[in-house]
């Protein structure tokens, strides 16, 4: 009698024991749910591998995107090639330090050397390293946007455009430092400083550079921007 009530009590404390192990194992979330209480039978046998059919396998892959490297380019990334009247991408003149910053077109910013409330700070991506700088006005914010590369105005205006490219597209185009006299004494107009749509008082207006009467230079410009000529 005494023997089996040792072997009860030892059969007993070992279920209690896998009863336990079980209560403190992690839920197990994989597979066919099965209702409470059930009992999954267990099988050795191997699980099924699907098979896969040459004319399947071809069609994945061939839905399969291909991952080749794109080649670095300094060009504005899409949707950001138009320049202007007030914008370029996401940047936008009257815009804080902060603001522009967000944007993730800048470089680091930096103050000007005689601290007059004006800094700047390089715009990414800019292939034109005499004009490659956003410019800030601490009373204003952003004054200066720089164009490069392949950015074009609405009107089609460009670095390369013609002097008479751009007196086409803006009956307002203004020289302000644009003049040179040939060897006959004649004033001619193909290098030099000129402003462009500034006759709508938005307040903003295209800043352009020439050499030869084409566009070296091509900015959107702050009508008191107050840092700079």
């Amino acid at each position: 009698m005494r023997r089996t009530t040792v072997v009860m009590v030892a059969v007993m404390a070992a279920g209690l024991a896998v009863l336990t192990a079980c209560g403190n194992a992690p839920e197990h979330v994989s597979g066919a749910a099965e209702p409470a209480g059930g009992v999954v039978a267990a099988s050795s046998a191997p699980a099924a591998t699907p098979s896969v059919s040459p004319s399947a396998t071809a069609a994945s892959a061939a839905a399969t995107p291909s991952r080749t490297k794109s080649t670095p380019t300094n060009e504005p990334v899409a949707g950001q090639h138009t320049f202007g009247p007030d914008r370029f991408g996401a940047l936008k003149i009257g815009m804080t330090v902060a603001q522009a910053e967000k944007t993730g077109r800048l470089g680091t910013y930096r103050d000007g050397p005689d601290h007059n409330g004006c800094g700047s700070a390089p715009l990414k991506g800019a292939t034109d390293d005499a004009a490659d700088a956003v410019i800030f006005n601490g009373k204003q914010g952003l004054v200066f946007i720089p164009g490069y590369g392949k950015v074009r105005t609405p009107e089609g205006i460009g670095i390369g455009s013609t002097i008479a490219q751009v007196k086409a597209a803006y009956a307002d185009f203004e020289p302000i430092a644009m003049y040179k006299t040939d060897a006959n004494g004649t004033e001619t107009y193909d290098d030099g400083r000129a402003w462009a749509d500034r006759s709508d008082k938005d307040g903003i207006h295209y800043r352009l550079m020439f050499a030869k009467g084409k566009v070296t230079q091509l900015g959107l410009e702050d009508d008191e921007h107050g840092c700079y000529e």
